[in-house]
């Protein structure tokens, strides 16, 4: 298991200090506990719903045709793919 080092300081109101705190409690936990899980649960369902998508099947053919045909050069793309990244400079 690796060492928690680093430390996240978060302003709450009262009442949410007392909803979080109900909260643990009810799951027999300390509230650092309970936020950094439901911290990393909402973290992780926010990350996958930028890499996860679906479709019907209707577009599931139509994108999965566009994947198998051939590749088409596109002269803007290949420009942008030439400059730098912001924080190679």
């Amino acid at each position: 298991m690796a060492t928690r080092s680093g430390r996240l300081n978060v302003r709450v109101t009262d009442a949410q200090k007392k909803l979080i705190t109900r909260a643990a409690e009810s799951t027999h936990s300390s509230v650092s506990d309970f936020v950094l899980r439901s911290a990393c649960r909402a973290s992780e369902q926010a990350l996958a719903d930028q890499t996860a998508f679906f479709l019907n099947e209707e577009d599931f053919v139509a994108f999965q045709n566009a994947l198998e045909g051939p590749a088409q050069y596109n002269p803007k793309l290949a420009e942008i793919l030439k400059e730098k990244a912001p924080w190679e400079d």
